[in-house]
């Protein structure tokens, strides 16, 4: 993560609560993979597949742009 914080959100090529959104989608990963005791509330984890699917939406715009400008497209 701090290397796409780095290369990508301190420049700001996408917003800064991304790396927040992130965090928090790792987060619920882990209590899903390997919290055996916890488990992740259905309505955060809709919540979840909303804010990755805006995520995953912004990198493909950019990378779009970035190959487009490149000429690799």
């Amino acid at each position: 993560m701090s290397g796409f914080s780095e290369h990508f959100i301190k420049p700001g090529v996408f917003p800064a609560d991304f790396g927040q959104k992130i965090q928090r989608l790792r987060m619920d990963r882990e209590v899903g993979d390997y919290g055996y005791t916890l488990t992740v509330d259905p309505g955060d984890a809709r919540e979840d597949v909303k804010t990755a699917t805006g995520i995953v939406s912004s990198i493909m715009e950019y990378l779009k742009a970035f190959l487009s400008d490149t000429g690799l497209d």
